[in-house]
């Protein structure tokens, strides 16, 4: 607990990350193979010189891909269905079908099954960095200043100037945040240096 009242994940709770599994992207399956024709094909992962997977793919036209790997030595057999979303320019684009929660999907990430990243309990490696409340708001300051136009010297009292072209409402919004997330950094920044120090 950081003393206000608010746990943090030590290092050694953290979830694993996107990296740490097997990806099965649908742009690379309808690349490699189509998704219109009934193909027998395998996929291999590799981390440096090391196969750490590897699975069959069975590819039902219309319906969806047949898997069939092992894991920890026992035989795994699913079945991913496919959706089709349109484009606005025409076509459209396929995404897999999470067997667990059944909502779309670009990726899938391997385990003892293949399911969506938010099913297979993975996280983003920035999303994990994020746990100190200081990235964090220097994340969000750095997408404000982006917005913003903020460069030296176009502040007045530490309030970015209003940047050509964009609506006032929009403006007034963004710079409240901005001045908003500037403060909390300093408190925050403030309160760490303090229990450094012994204050």
């Amino acid at each position: 607990m950081d003393g206000r009242g608010r746990w943090y994940r030590s290092s050694w709770f953290k979830r694993d990350t996107v990296d740490d599994k097997l990806r099965l992207p649908i742009d690379f399956v309808r690349k490699c193979w189509g998704l219109d024709n009934a193909v027998a094909a395998s996929m291999l992962w590799h981390r440096g010189k090391d196969k750490i997977g590897e699975i069959g793919l069975y590819i039902l036209p219309g319906r969806g891909v047949k898997l069939d790997y092992n894991f920890k030595g026992e035989p795994v057999e699913t079945l991913i269905r496919f959706a089709y979303s349109a484009q606005n320019l025409g076509g459209r684009r396929a995404w897999w079908v999470c067997p667990d929660c059944g909502r779309r999907c670009a990726v899938l990430y391997g385990g003892p099954r293949f399911l969506c990243r938010k099913c297979a309990g993975v996280d983003y490696y920035r999303t994990q960095q994020n746990a100190d409340p200081l990235t964090a708001i220097d994340n969000k300051l750095g997408r404000l200043r982006r917005r913003l136009g903020v460069r030296d010297g176009n502040t007045r009292g530490g309030v970015p100037f209003k940047p050509v072209g964009m609506h006032w409402k929009t403006y007034s919004r963004l710079a409240t945040e901005y001045v908003e997330l500037q403060r909390r950094w300093d408190d925050i920044f403030r309160d760490q240096v303090g229990r450094l120090v012994g204050y």
